[in-house]
This record gives structure tokens, C-alpha cells and sequence, in this order.
């Protein structure tokens, strides 16, 4: 009898730093696996019969913040087709396309939560890669073959035969989020525990290549991992002008990459997700990899040549990343990604466009693109904006919205008592809308501020602690925000 089937999974939330629900909370049966001790988030097994009841037990328990249903994800390349299975063309031109450099990426630690690694294929000399699997335990081996070919794209070196990745000299860690060969046993909690896991290693640039519905535990953890300073790039999925499952790439802060078509630097492959929250696209299809070694996985006992999907036009920007960051090494997460964004090259009119972005992926432009400071990412969330060093009169901010679907900033203000100040925007006020919550303010209340109609370039501040929030509905661009009269010391 497989035990398994027979129990439900559930992503439970406790405090931070817990590891497992209450005493009494979960029926003897019930299974419970650690997934960011942390954040307090755990995956608890709980039997079919009877679930109803024990999820009423377990959702009252104290401590107990919330409880979700574990749901599906798919690796976003039409799922976990074999590699090499279709008829697919050698791409040529897919380096041209992007203006690609062979600027260093060394010392850049780059993070990818895939399908895992046959890292003895990527580079056989070279030191062993770090490895998280699906099962807690490190392990090299890819069933799918998805991930291999994503990190080939990133730091393959054999070229012995053909294949040498973008970015050969970056470090690269390895988060595994599937088990087994079969494309319907990935889950989000494995997603959870491998962004809890590469924050833990310190990765700088993530890459996901796959796609879901959003949930409050996943939102959490990609949080948490942009609060340590990450840049999530990830794929904008494969539904089309209809995308089902669009997290995390359309999460605020987070590179969402589309496809281009087959051979073409112009034209947007017709399976790649269309939205608002798409940045830029680059090529995917026809780039030569290393393919697993795992049975019946490619054509190729050793190379093999990507499909078309989103899967494999990511990995390129997150490889122009690293090289981004590593020439800027003082740049925030934010300012590379508004470099990579800024430079890409339209593929028409009306820019940002919601099948293209900002357009196509250009290496070199984005290399000697010039800052546009955004220090005080991430501050899209009220937490994230509770954290940060507040605001006293004398503060001047100089930051940017629009970029990376980033429409919202908030700020935490102090104005000691009986003083009276202000924020006045001094520049980039066009098209702006300020407005001050309360600091024990809703993330939705946050978020509803982009709806407000810009107003006067200024608003008063209470005394005490508050929120500025300042938004942008639409265009881009950068802003300056000063906060001024009262007393009390200056500082950002």
C-alpha cells in the first residue's frame, strides 16, 4: 500500500522559528517535513479520512497563522518533455541576437530552483556544484534533464563538445524541486524550501523556470529572498495570450522573461505568456546543452538542443545579470534589473507592450547602461517598508518605479512629536500619486494607491511613525522625494 497516496499535503505557517504545529493539533497519522524553519513554514501530510475535522483542529491550534493546500507547478517548457524528443533546429544566431559578451561573471553566486543537476556532465574538472534535493538530501542527479540544460545554458564548460555556458565562472547553486521523472508529482512546498534554502547559501541571482498559481506561503518566501538582497529572474510561462499560473515571475521585483519564436529576433514565440507583467524576452529554442543522464531523457547520450518555452530564454537574462552585477558589484538587486530592462531593444511601437516587455535582451547596452538608483529595494509591501531605516525630516530619496512592474514604494516615516513636516516630490512628479497610511496599513491597502489619480506634488505628514507611499500606475522613471520641516535628525 503506498502510505503516500493516502495522506493530503498542506503548507502550514507558524511563527517564525517553529518548526512544527502545537502539541495535539494533528491527527497520529499525520506527516510534518520542515521547510523554512525560519519563516516558520511546514509541509504537514494529513490523512484523507477524516481531513475535514483535522484541518478545523489544525487551523484553530495557536501559533497556527495560516493553512494552504499544497498545489501543483510545472517546470515551463511544456512541461517535462524530453529534451531532444521534437525536430529542432540549431539556433546560430541566438548570441548575435542578444549583443552577447564574454564579460566575467566571477564571484556572482547564481541560484536555480529546477528539476536538479548531472553536474558531472556540465564540467567534469571542476569542483563539485551545491546541491539541495527535492528530499533534503544533495545529490547531483537530474530525472527530467530541465534543469541540466538550464544551468548548461549558465556555466557549462565542455567545450570538448560544443557547449560553454554564458556566465562559465559564476558559482552556481542547485535547489532540486521535483523527485522523480513524473511531471505531475512537483508541488509548491518544493519551491518554498528551495528559496529558503538558497537565500540560506547567500545566492545572488535566482533563476525559476517554472510556473503556478500564487499562494500567501509562496509570496512569503520569494519575500524573503528579495529581502536578502536576491534578483529573482524567472519565466513568463507558456499559456499564451490566456497565462494560467503566472508566480513567481508576476511578482514586483521579479524578471519575467518571454520566448522569442524560433529563429527570429523580432517575432515572440505564439506559446509564450502575455501580460502587463512580462519585462523583456529573449531566444530559447535551438541552444546546444549538456542533456541528463538519466534514461530515455534525451536523444543525445550527451548533448541535446532546447525546445521552445520560456524555461530556456530566462537563464540568458539571468546570466546578463550576474555579469551586470559583477561589473557593478555595489548595484542593488533593483538597479540591475532596471539596467537589463532599460536596455533591451523594442520589437515595435508602444513600449512596454504586453507581448515583449520592453523588448529584446541586449548583453552589451545593459553592461554600460548607467545607474538609475533604487536603493531602498525591495519596499513594495508594508513589512518590507517596517524594516528599512525610517525617514526623518531633512531625508531626501532618490529611487525609480515602472521598471520590473514595480508601481509601488513605500516608505516609513518619523516626525517627532509636536513637529509638523512634509513630502514634497522635488522631481518626477508627473503621473506620480503619494499618499500617507496608517504603518499598521494593509498590503492591499498599499497596493491601491496606483488607482489614485496623481494629485498636488506634495502631502502633510502626522507626527510619529506612517507610511509614505508613493506609486505610479503608469510610465516609468526615476523620482526624487524630500521630506522636510520639523526637527530632529536627517537621514535615509
Amino acid at each position: 500500500m503506498n502510505v503516500a497516496a493516502l495522506l493530503l499535503p498542506f503548507v502550514v505557517a507558524l511563527p517564525p522559528g517553529a518548526s512544527v504545529p502545537p502539541p495535539g493539533s494533528l491527527p497520529a497519522a499525520a506527516r510534518v517535513t520542515t521547510l523554512d524553519r525560519e519563516l516558520g513554514l511546514a509541509l504537514v501530510r494529513l490523512p484523507r479520512r477524516g481531513v475535514a475535522p483535522a484541518l478545523r483542529r489544525l487551523r484553530a491550534a495557536p501559533g497556527v497563522r495560516y493553512v494552504e493546500r499544497d498545489a501543483p507547478l510545472s517546470l515551463a517548457n511544456e512541461g517535462c518533455d524530453p529534451l531532444g524528443q521534437q525536430a529542432v533546429k540549431a539556433n546560430p544566431g541566438w548570441r548575435s541576437a542578444i549583443h552577447l559578451s564574454t564579460r566575467s561573471a566571477a564571484g556572482i553566486v547564481i541560484g536555480i530552483a529546477d528539476s536538479g543537476i548531472d553536474d558531472d556532465r556540465l564540467a567534469p574538472r571542476q569542483a563539485p556544484l551545491l546541491h539541495r534535493s527535492a528530499g533534503g538530501k544533495s545529490t547531483p542527479h537530474d530525472p527530467v534533464g530541465h534543469g541540466t540544460a538550464v544551468a548548461s545554458q549558465l556555466v557549462a564548460n565542455r567545450p570538448d563538445v560544443g557547449v560553454v555556458g554564458i556566465v562559465p565562472d559564476a558559482t552556481l547553486v542547485s535547489a532540486r524541486i521535483v523527485k522523480s521523472a513524473a511531471c505531475t508529482a512537483p508541488l509548491e512546498h518544493g519551491l518554498i524550501a528551495a528559496f529558503g534554502w538558497l537565500r540560506r547559501q547567500g545566492a545572488q541571482v535566482v533563476n525559476v523556470s517554472a510556473s503556478l498559481r500564487s499562494s500567501r506561503a509562496l509570496v512569503e518566501s520569494l519575500r524573503a529572498l528579495q529581502l536578502s538582497g536576491a534578483l529573482v529572474v524567472a519565466a513568463a510561462g507558456n499559456g499564451g495570450i490566456k497565462p494560467d499560473g503566472t508566480f513567481p515571475a508576476s511578482q514586483p521585483g521579479v524578471l519575467a522573461v518571454g520566448a522569442l519564436a524560433s529563429s527570429s529576433s523580432t517575432q515572440v514565440w505564439p506559446h509564450s505568456s502575455r501580460g502587463s507583467f512580462v519585462d523583456l524576452v529573449a531566444p530559447a529554442e535551438g541552444i546546444k546543452v549538456m542533456a541528463t543522464s538519466a534514461p530515455g531523457q534525451s536523444a543525445s547520450t550527451e548533448t541535446a538542443l532546447t525546445d521552445n518555452g520560456t524555461s530556456f530564454a530566462a537563464p540568458l537574462v539571468t546570466a546578463a545579470a550576474a555579469m551586470v552585477w559583477a561589473t557593478h558589484r555595489d548595484w542593488t538587486a533593483a538597479e540591475v534589473a532596471n539596467a537589463l530592462v532599460r536596455s533591451s531593444t523594442p520589437l515595435g511601437k508602444g513600449a512596454p507592450s504586453r507581448n515583449w516587455g520592453y523588448g529584446r535582451l541586449n548583453v552589451s547596452l545593459a553592461l554600460h547602461t548607467p545607474q538609475l538608483v533604487d536603493s531602498h529595494e525591495p519596499n513594495d509591501w508594508v513589512a518590507a517598508a517596517l524594516l528599512q531605516r525610517p525617514l526623518r525630516p531633512g531625508a531626501v530619496v532618490v529611487a525609480s518605479l515602472g521598471w520590473a512592474h514595480d508601481s509601488v514604494d513605500a516608505y516609513t516615516v518619523d516626525v517627532p512629536a509636536g513637529a509638523t513636516a512634509r513630502a514634497v516630490l522635488k522631481e518626477g512628479a508627473k503621473g506620480i500619486a503619494m499618499k500617507v497610511l496608517p504603518i499598521t496599513a494593509s498590503d492591499a491597502e498599499l497596493g491601491a494607491v496606483v488607482h489614485q489619480r496623481p494629485g498636488a506634488p506634495q502631502v502633510p505628514l502626522p507626527a510619529g511613525r506612517s507610511l509614505l507611499v508613493v506609486a505610479r500606475a503608469q510610465g516609468e522613471g526615476s523620482y526624487t522625494v524630500a521630506v522636510s520641516g520639523g526637527s530632529g535628525n536627517s537621514g535615509t
